[in-house]
């Protein structure tokens, strides 16, 4: 047997052998997962109160999330990858640019330091203290911003009054409609 045959099967018994591994207890029983709470909105500060700064990178966020925040205005979003849900989102509230991210299962709305909620697809900044997020899309497609849909790659600054910034990149959507 040659040595390529060999290791086909070695690595097929292998797989035989992990796909016969036990499935959890609940899995077993046929448990559905409790649905999970409501986060609550909360300030900037008592959201990011933790030991465990290192891993507080912003967390996606669902539409009902979002809307508990913003009205159904025009908005942008900052997602990590092109098909995934997003980590902040800006829009207009009450007539004054506002977003929202969501920091240990907390939502903290942020206050839009652009006046214009039309400017939004160039990004901007937006903050609720300690937090202060920046969105940055790429300097080559910013003058599409007079489309009605965008979707450009972009960069996201966070930072933490604490001494944290970090940079993330990602997609930056806008619906302007």
């Amino acid at each position: 047997m040659s040595s390529y045959i060999r290791l086909m099967v070695i690595i097929m018994t292998g797989t035989g052998i992990a796909a016969c591994r036990n499935p959890p207890p609940d899995a077993a029983l046929g448990a559905k997962q409790a649905p999970k709470p409501s986060p609550e909105i909360v300030s900037a500060q008592a959201a990011v109160e933790s030991p465990d700064i290192p891993t507080i990178d912003p967390m996606t966020l669902d539409s009902a999330e979002v809307d508990k925040v913003l009205s159904k205005t025009p908005r942008c979003a900052f997602s990590y990858t092109a098909g995934s849900s997003p980590v902040l989102v800006v829009g207009a509230n009450a007539g004054k640019v506002a977003g929202v991210i969501k920091v240990h299962g907390k939502l903290v709305k942020l206050t839009g330091m652009n006046k214009n909620s039309r400017a939004l697809p160039e990004g901007g900044q937006f903050a609720a203290q300690p937090i202060t997020v920046t969105i940055q899309p790429q300097e080559e497609v910013r003058k599409d911003r007079l489309q009605k849909q965008t979707h450009v790659s972009a960069i996201m600054h966070f930072e933490l009054d604490q001494g944290l910034t970090v940079g993330y990149e990602g997609w930056w959507r806008c619906n302007m409609n």
